[in-house]
């Protein structure tokens, strides 16, 4: 009997912990939903230059002769 008593109170204890932390679950949910939506829409801005990321690959060549 004592352990079926002490089986039930860790058990609800548990279940107290993890919905407490249910509205932090939904806010990250629609936190990465934001994100997503801001990384996958297109820049109102387009660049018709075709080195627009001459930038990363200058930085990434002198990145790699320090190495």
């Amino acid at each position: 009997m004592n352990r079926i008593s002490e089986a039930l109170l860790f058990g609800a204890w548990m279940l107290g912990q993890t919905l407490a932390f249910a509205p932090n679950y939904n806010a990250a949910k629609m936190a990465a939903g934001r994100l997503f939506y801001l990384m996958d829409r297109k820049p109102r801005i387009s660049s018709p230059d075709e080195n627009a990321n001459e930038f990363v690959s200058i930085f990434l060549s002198s990145y790699i002769k320090i190495l």
